[in-house]
């Protein structure tokens, strides 16, 4: 570095160093945005109208979001669900209802779990979608009934 010369690399009105006052404003406007960023606002659901596509990637959004608890998710999903009933979207009830039978399920509240699975089975089974469909079934399985117990189910 002995053929440095920091002539080279001087700009009018500018000392060469980067001071602090200099990258202050820059500084604070990344910190204050910060927490905006981090902290997703949840759209409405009067957002997503009659499509399918729109809710799909909503919800894929949702599932992604870190910093969402199991509460405030439940709660966020049911009052999309009673939108869409207001609504009669169908889809949306349905898919809401299927995540609401996962949610309920990872939480150990089995016969809610159930009353939501059996409600999008009924759904999906009108709205002839199959995948969907086989998705309801099997969240009404028993999680005993998927694992090496099998005994068990023979007794029932």
């Amino acid at each position: 570095m002995d053929d440095y010369n920091p002539e080279f690399r001087r700009f009018p009105g500018f000392s060469g160093r980067l001071s602090f006052s200099f990258l202050f404003p820059f500084l604070l406007m990344a910190i204050v945005s910060l927490p905006a960023v981090q902290a997703q606002e949840l759209k409405s659901w009067d957002d997503i109208r009659d499509n399918s596509g729109h809710l799909e990637k909503y919800l894929s959004q949702l599932d992604e979001n870190k910093e969402l608890t199991r509460d405030s998710l439940q709660t966020h999903l049911r009052s999309g669900y009673e939108r869409f009933l207001q609504t009669g979207y169908k889809d949306g009830q349905a898919e809401l209802l299927l995540r609401l039978g996962n949610l309920y399920l990872a939480e150990s509240m089995f016969n809610a779990a159930v009353d939501a699975y059996r409600g999008s089975l009924l759904l999906f089974t009108d709205l002839e979608n199959e995948l969907k469909t086989a998705y309801s079934y099997a969240g009404l399985v028993p999680p005993w009934a998927a694992g090496e117990n099998t005994t068990r189910l023979r007794t029932i």
